[in-house]
Order: structure tokens, then C-alpha cells, then sequence
């Protein structure tokens, strides 16, 4: 079995799972720009107030278009972002349903546009670190509270796709983290225990979602870290060597 080196410790597994946002991807500069494609197309088809109302909801600051790292646009799964977005325009006067279906157009229309224009960057090392997994005969893959679609579409812009064995998106649960789904169903898809399993993420929750599938460790990767039951609290993923 495969083995990886953390902190002088070794680990042997046979899949690793990644969080997206914040362990592999620079999550607050693609939160920005996300962020203000969506601004910008609710003031162009509701109103500047409407989009104002929205950004209050949602976590961005309208003037300075400087985004809540701890707030729902960065987040929340996408079903939880849409409720509270149909939520900020029942507020601004439309109704609750009308609202939703409006939200749902938007953000499908944003997601076309980021797709397009917005160049996702990976933290430094990752490819290497990720190429390196796959050298020495580990399975890989993300579990992310995201979409299945958006994170395949982001990992193919960034050249690494091909480096992934599975993809798990909050669609494709009924519970996304902390609870324990999106780790399971992914060891699940490739046919591996969790007991053969390491999860990286970069929050609490992933934490707890590693906790509760019964994951052999977790890495925790950030500075936000303050759940102890971590096995490891590291940097970066680039701490984490083949052996």
C-alpha cells in the first residue's frame, strides 16, 4: 500500500481525498470574482437596490465588493446559496417561488460567464504534490460541499483533471459536510474503506465530515483550524511527501 509522509509520521492509505476551495484552489480570489459577476448581473436585470439587498444576504460588501471568507457565498452548498438568495429578493418584493426560479437563471448565467473568463489559480505546489500521489499508486480525488459540474470544470481549466480519480459535489449526496457523505460516497465510487483513507481539507468542517466517515486521518490545511481531533495541522499540502 501506498504511503505518505506527514510531519515525520507515515501513513499508509490507498485513496486521497481533497476538500476545493482553500486547500487546492485560492478560494477567496475566485469567491471575488464570483461574486461580482453576480453583482453585476442582478443590477442589471433587477436594480442596483435589489443587488445591494442580495449582497448584504450573501456576504459581500457592495461598495468595496470585498467578500465574507466566513459567509454564505463562500460557504454554503449551492441549494442553501439559492434559499438564501431567493430569500434577499423576497425582501426586495418578489415572491418566494418567482424569486427562486430568478436566482437559479442568475447564478446558471454567472457560472457560464466564470466558466469563460475566470482563470482559477491552484496554491503553490499542488500539481506537483498531486503528480507525485499519483506516481507512487495513490487514488485521488475531491470532495467538495460545491457542485460536481463546476469542480470538474474547474479542474480541467487548471490542467489537473487528469489527476483525479473521483469527483464528489454536494449534488450528489443528501447531506453535504460535516456531515460524513460526500467522503463516503467518494470511497464508495472507487471502491475503497475509509479505514484506507486520508481526507485534506482546510476548515472545521471538513473536520467533522472526516470524523463521522471514519477516515483513517485528516490533515487539516489553514489558518481558520482550531478543531484539535486534526490529525495534522500543516501549511500547505506541499508538507505532504511520497514515500
Amino acid at each position: 500500500m501506498p504511503i505518505i509522509e506527514v510531519n515525520d509520521d507515515e501513513i499508509e492509505a490507498q485513496l486521497i481525498l481533497f476538500d476545493l476551495d482553500g486547500t487546492l484552489v485560492n478560494d477567496e480570489d475566485r469567491y471575488r470574482s464570483l461574486g461580482k459577476t453576480r453583482y453585476e448581473l442582478i443590477s442589471n436585470h433587477e436594480g442596483e437596490e435589489v443587488a445591494k439587498i442580495w449582497s448584504k444576504y450573501i456576504g459581500i460588501d457592495s461598495d468595496t465588493m470585498q467578500i465574507d471568507m466566513k459567509g454564505p457565498l463562500s460557504k454554503a452548498p449551492r441549494n442553501e446559496d439559492i434559499a438564501i438568495a431567493s430569500a434577499a429578493f423576497y425582501q426586495a418584493g418578489d415572491p418566494y417561488v418567482e424569486a427562486r426560479e430568478k436566482i437559479k437563471s442568475i447564478y446558471n448565467e454567472a457560472d457560464r460567464i466564470e466558466n469563460q473568463n475566470y482563470i482559477p489559480q491552484l496554491f503553490k505546489n499542488t500539481e506537483r504534490v498531486l503528480t507525485s500521489f499519483k506516481k507512487a499508486g495513490f487514488k485521488i480525488g475531491v470532495a467538495t460541499n460545491g457542485q460536481s459540474r463546476i469542480t470538474r470544470d474547474l479542474l480541467n481549466k487548471l490542467g489537473i483533471l487528469g489527476l483525479i480519480d473521483i469527483i464528489v459535489g454536494a449534488d450528489l449526496v443528501n447531506n453535504p459536510k460535516p456531515a460524513p457523505d460526500l467522503i463516503v460516497e467518494a470511497c464508495k465510487l472507487v471502491n475503497v474503506a475509509p479505514a484506507q483513507t486520508v481526507y485534506v481539507g482546510d476548515q472545521n468542517i471538513d473536520i467533522m465530515a472526516a470524523q463521522r466517515a471514519n477516515v483513517k486521518t485528516i490533515i487539516g490545511v489553514g489558518e481558520e483550524i482550531t478543531d484539535k481531533n486534526a490529525s495534522f495541522i500543516i501549511n500547505s499540502i506541499a508538507s505532504i511527501c511520497t514515500k
